[in-house]
């Protein structure tokens, strides 16, 4: 299959507009007379004159239109964007004062002289609070929808159980499941993992954490925002069944070059970043894990490593560099290269006493690059566009007992879209995005997995190519009646799949009306649709007749902002849920007809599914505390013809997340977490057939997913200490995941003949120290 993708570039626009610019100047006079003079002023003695730069204390940002005074003379500046700022009226030998009172910042006040050889001076401002707990959703005239949760990242970096990483912010909204703890997954309202989609600059990447969800695969210092996408999420995107969480970069500082290192327990980063000639910046970051060593070196210091014979340990690296640039006010260009690997495996190499064959083997690795061009161009403030590209490679290595799967894919795909702003009340959004893949997988399981009858074959063994291209056109609008409380979002997007040889349209509309001021409803509804994976539609080990699984999304909820226009105070948002599945993928034992030759059919579209519940959330940001409380009630079931309805593998009956932090003063902080739900289903065994045809013991099955694995608990404390001195800010944190050392249950391991049964646990208590300096 050969493909060929051309993007058309818009021409320049026929109309330009100027800009005016408005310069305003005031002066200060003291004095008693109040005439004007007759004859010009003669100019102020050599030395009256004095520049400098207002700056923050630490981390030398500039601060803008703050003012300067100077006591007791009574002169005044202001200072610019870059926090320049020049005093006149000075004389030489006469003590002065330096005043400034920033909100925000301890007030100066610093004595001074002037003399003949002085020098710009650069005056430093401490700010109240180095500390930031808090969490900022953005505004609703800042989305596109209301079912997107937009958070900015700098906002979330002293969540307790965070590493620092604000991305794992989005464990703890309402609607997210929670899967095993050794995946890096995330599985929203009701949905399967495998239906959650990972966005960098809105582009699909494999995964946004590393292997445990320690942390995000890009670095958390270079985050803009994070965003959250659930049930009735815009047309946008799509090939998603559950949701997206999409990750923004910020641009690089440019003012001057800074930078970052830090270690901890765990782990071990730096970042540096900068200005690129006159009108560029870049940024380059790089980090590394450790955990395995430090936990065999714990694990071995105590006499206890025993107790780490079935615990699985995740290792993980990832890199980002990125370069910008601007050439003109209307042109944004930028180079955005990110790389990421993970490990998982048994922390021991083999068991304590008794040989690794009595354990089994796993390993797991993931490692993915992608590298991504942006252009944007701005017409007018009315008409925008945004396209970018992605080039990268995915590969997957899962390795269990003598079994395995490989998958390695290429991955080029783009993005384009235009926004017109017909008028004030009616915005629409015009675009394309499409996926190529190209790839190779191998395979080797036992028959039985892939729908074989016979015993006599232990495993099947096959390597295949294969290709694909997702195209999607989308069309989005907002449409606010002037004077009306209704605002109006009708959508539609159109997707085709090669694989599946499909043309979906998937209507996509949402409504907010306004009852009061900080009070809204809102409700949305979708058709959502994706594609097979690669293994699925495999022509060796999978089914080349499946189409792609469908899910209808209903939602419907309020927001309620209790703060007025404040920055602090209570806001309550609450939404109902309902997805409907359809055309669910299943594994199959069954033998179909094909080319006049029965085969294992392997996979079908038969299974079928809903999910329902109630997501509620309240947060309050004050001074000094601040908190959130999550909760949400959930059904999710499944159902296949062989077998009836059952509980879905990731049904949840009860999530629950709650944050609070306070600054205990001088750049202190001190947050904490406690998480709950209900544990995962499984199937239990319940017992085991010896087949003396192949020598081995066969499993009888119990129930599907008939039973439960203890429900989750984990309390999270993270303390957090800043020192700030003038041209750099040394900071200090203690996080403790898992502070009750509960062994919570991730898997069963059996015995050979499946008469004995092990639990396999994940980490267990995780005490982080760290350092990080900033200059």
């Amino acid at each position: 299959m050969q493909y060929v993708f051309a993007m058309a570039t818009v021409l320049s626009w026929s109309a330009s507009k100027a800009l005016l610019l408005l310069v305003f100047g005031a002066t200060l006079s003291f004095g008693q007379e109040s005439h004007v003079p007759s004859e010009p002023p003669t100019q102020p003695p050599t030395g009256s004159r004095i520049s400098g730069r207002l700056l923050e204390r630490g981390t030398r940002a500039p601060i803008a239109q703050a003012n300067v005074f100077v006591l007791p003379l009574k002169l005044k500046a202001q200072t610019d964007l870059e926090g320049r700022f020049t005093i006149e009226g000075l004389n030489i030998d006469e003590p002065f004062t330096w005043v400034v009172n920033v909100a925000g910042y301890e007030k100066l006040e610093q004595n001074d002289r002037l003399v003949e050889s002085d020098k710009d001076r650069v005056l430093l401002l401490e700010k109240n609070t180095y500390s930031v707990y808090e969490t900022t959703i953005y505004d609703q005239a800042q989305k596109r929808d209301d079912r997107t949760r937009s958070t900015k990242a700098k906002e979330l970096v002293q969540m307790p159980g965070s590493f620092g990483d604000p991305i794992k912010a989005i464990q703890n909204l309402p609607g997210v499941n929670r899967p095993v703890g050794i995946s890096s997954q995330v599985a929203i309202e009701g949905s399967a993992p495998a239906d959650t989609r990972y966005l960098l600059g809105g582009h699909e990447i494999p995964l946004i954490f590393h292997f445990g969800g320690f942390t995000s695969v890009v670095f958390p210092e270079v985050l803009d925002s994070v965003e959250f996408l659930a049930a009735g999420y815009g047309p946008e995107y799509s090939r998603a069944l559950g949701g997206q969480i999409g990750a923004t970069l910020r641009s690089p500082r440019r003012d001057r070059t800074y930078g970052l290192a830090f270690v901890d327990l765990f782990q071990a980063g730096a970042l540096v970043e900068g200005p690129l000639g006159s009108k560029g910046g870049y940024f380059i970051g790089l980090r590394q894990s450790y955990i395995g060593e430090v936990l065999k070196a714990a694990a071995s210091a105590s006499g206890q490593m025993s107790d780490f014979n079935l615990t699985l340990s995740p290792s993980y690296a990832d890199q980002i560099a990125v370069i910008e640039h601007n050439p003109t006010p209307r042109h944004f260009l930028r180079i955005t290269g990110l790389r990421s690997g993970d490990k998982l495996q048994f922390l021991l190499d083999a068991p304590v006493g008794r040989p690794a064959s009595g354990r089994g083997t796993f390993y797991s690795e993931r490692t993915f690059y992608r590298l991504l061009p942006e252009f944007n161009y701005k017409f007018s403030e009315e008409l925008k566009w945004r396209s970018s590209l992605a080039l990268g490679n995915d590969y997957i290595r899962l390795d269990i007992y003598d079994d395995y799967l490989g998958i390695s894919q290429n991955v080029l795909s783009t993005r384009g879209e235009l926004e017109w702003a017909v008028s004030e009340p009616f915005t629409s959004y015009i675009g394309f995005d499409n996926r190529y893949v190209w790839a190779d997988v191998g395979f080797r399981f036992p028959n039985a997995s892939l729908g074989s009858a016979s015993s006599t074959t232990a495993s099947l063994q096959a390597n295949e190519s294969v290709q694909s291209s997702e195209i999607g056109l989308y069309w989005r609008n907002r449409w606010a009646p002037v004077g009306s409380r209704w605002t109006f979002f009708p959508n539609l997007r159109l997707d085709y799949f090669t694989r599946t040889r499909e043309v979906i349209p998937e209507p996509r509309l949402a409504v907010r009306f306004a009852v009061l001021p900080g009070l809204s409803l809102r409700a949305a509804y979708g058709l959502y649709a994706q594609t097979p994976q690669a293994q699925q539609l495999s022509s060796t080990f999978g089914n080349t007749s499946l189409v792609a699984p469908r899910a209808q999304h209903y939602t419907a909820g309020f927001e309620k902002d209790f703060r007025g226009g404040r920055s602090e105070g209570l806001l309550w948002i609450c939404d109902f849920w309902y997805r409907n599945f359809d055309k669910l993928i299943a594994s199959s034992q069954d033998y179909v007809e094909r080319s006049g030759e029965l085969v294992p059919e392997r996979y079908n579209n038969r299974e079928k599914g809903h999910a329902v519940g109630l997501s509620t959330s309240l947060r309050l940001t004050g001074k000094p505390w601040s908190g959130q409380i999550s909760y949400t009630l959930s059904q999710s079931r499944r159902s296949r013809p062989e077998v009836g309805d059952f509980r879905f593998e990731f049904d949840q009956t009860h999530i629950l997340n709650a944050i609070v932090g306070v600054e205990l003063g001088r750049n202190w902080s001190l947050s904490s977490r406690v998480r709950y739900t209900t544990g995962n289903a499984f199937t239990p065994i319940g017992g085991a057939l010896f087949d003396s045809d192949d020598d081995i013991f066969r499993p009888v099955q119990g129930v599907l997913n008939g039973d439960r694995y203890s429900g989750f608990f984990s309390w999270d404390v993270r303390l957090d200490k800043k020192w700030v001195f003038d041209t750099w800010i040394l900071s200090f944190y203690l996080d403790i995941q898992n502070l009750t050392n509960k062994k919570n249950t991730e898997a069963l391991n059996y015995s050979f003949d499946y008469s004995q049964r092990e639990e396999i646990s994940f980490l267990p208590i995780l005490p982080t120290l760290g350092l990080k300096g900033e200059f």
